[in-house]
C-alpha cells in the first residue's frame, strides 16, 4: 500500500507446530507411539525374567528343603509303627522328638529276627563269651546296676574277616536278649545342615536309653572311628565323632540304680581291627 513495506514470511515448516509456543521435532521419524511401544516390550521383558528367576529360586529351595520334607514325613510314619509295635509287645509307649524318629528308621525289633546262637555252627568260646558279657546283662539290668563284684563293658568290637558271622552274631545278641537293635548307619547321620549330625548322634543314644534294652550295632566301626575315615579335614565328620565318644562315654551313669539300670551297649563290627582308634 503505497509507501508502506511489506515483507512476506516463510510458511513453517512442515514438521513443526507453533501452538502457544511450543515446538515438537520428530526430525528422526520417532512419534510418541513408537516410545510407547517400546516400554512396553521393556516392561514385558523385565516380568518375564522376573518369573524365570522367581522360578529358579523356588527350584533351589524346593531342592534344598526336600530332604528335609521327606524326613518329616517318614519320621511320623516310623513313629507311629514304633507305637504299634510297642503296644504289640506291651511295652511302655515312649514319645520321640524329630531326630529320635529319623534314628527309629534304622530301628530293627527283636521280634523281626529270627537267628539265635544255636542257627550259627561254631564259635562256641565267642557265643559263650557274648552271652555273659551281653545278653545277661541286658536281660537282668538291675541286677548288674547294684551288684559292686560285676562290670558291664561300655561296648563289644566283633572283628573278623568278611563272611565270619559278625552281623549274623550282633542279631544273635538282640533276639537272645529281647534287646531293640538299632543298626545305625553313617549315612543316617551325616547331614548338611550345621549342627544336625550331633543332635542325630544324641538322638541314637537318647532313644537306646528310652527302648532300653538296646544294641546300637556300627558295621564296619572302622569307617567311623577309624584312622582311616578322613575325618581330620572335615570339621563336621569330627564334631560327630566327639559327640558320638563323649555320649557313649557319659553312658556309663546308666548303670547306676535311680538311671534303671544297664540297658544299651554298642557293639561294632569290622575286619579291620587294627584300623579302630
Amino acid at each position: 500500500m503505497g509507501g508502506t513495506n511489506s515483507k512476506t514470511l516463510p510458511p513453517p515448516p512442515s514438521d513443526a507446530t507453533t501452538d502457544g509456543g511450543t515446538a515438537t521435532s520428530s526430525s528422526n521419524g520417532s512419534s510418541p507411539s513408537d516410545f510407547s511401544a517400546v516400554e512396553q516390550a521393556l516392561d514385558i521383558t523385565l516380568n518375564v525374567l522376573l518369573l524365570y528367576g522367581t522360578y529358579v529360586c523356588v527350584q533351589y529351595l524346593y531342592k534344598s528343603y526336600k530332604p528335609m520334607i521327606e524326613d518329616m514325613y517318614l519320621s511320623k510314619d516310623t513313629a507311629s509303627k514304633l507305637k504299634k509295635r510297642l503296644a504289640e509287645s506291651k511295652r511302655a509307649t515312649i514319645t520321640m522328638n524329630h531326630y529320635e524318629s529319623i534314628i527309629a528308621a534304622d530301628l530293627v525289633d527283636p521280634a523281626d529276627l529270627h537267628v539265635t546262637f544255636a542257627d550259627i555252627g561254631g564259635l562256641d568260646a565267642q557265643k559263650r563269651d557274648l552271652h555273659e558279657l551281653v545278653v545277661l546283662p541286658l536281660q537282668c539290668p538291675d541286677f548288674f546296676a547294684t551288684s559292686k563284684l560285676l562290670s558291664v563293658p561300655k561296648g563289644i568290637l566283633l572283628y573278623g574277616r568278611p563272611g565270619t558271622g559278625k552281623t549274623l552274631l550282633a542279631k544273635a545278641i538282640a533276639k537272645e536278649s529281647g534287646a531293640f537293635f538299632i543298626n545305625l548307619k553313617i549315612s543316617t547321620l551325616m547331614s548338611k545342615w550345621f549342627g544336625e549330625s550331633q543332635k542325630l548322634v544324641k538322638a541314637a543314644f537318647s532313644l537306646a536309653k528310652k527302648l532300653s534294652p538296646c544294641i546300637i550295632f556300627i558295621d564296619e566301626v572302622d569307617s567311623f572311628m577309624g584312622a582311616r575315615s578322613g575325618g581330620a579335614s572335615d570339621p563336621t565328620y569330627n564334631s560327630m565323632k566327639t559327640e558320638f565318644l563323649a555320649l557313649w562315654d557319659g553312658f556309663a551313669d546308666t548303670t547306676a540304680p535311680d538311671a534303671g539300670g544297664f540297658g544299651v551297649i554298642v557293639l561294632g563290627a569290622t575286619n579291620r581291627p587294627a584300623d579302630v582308634v
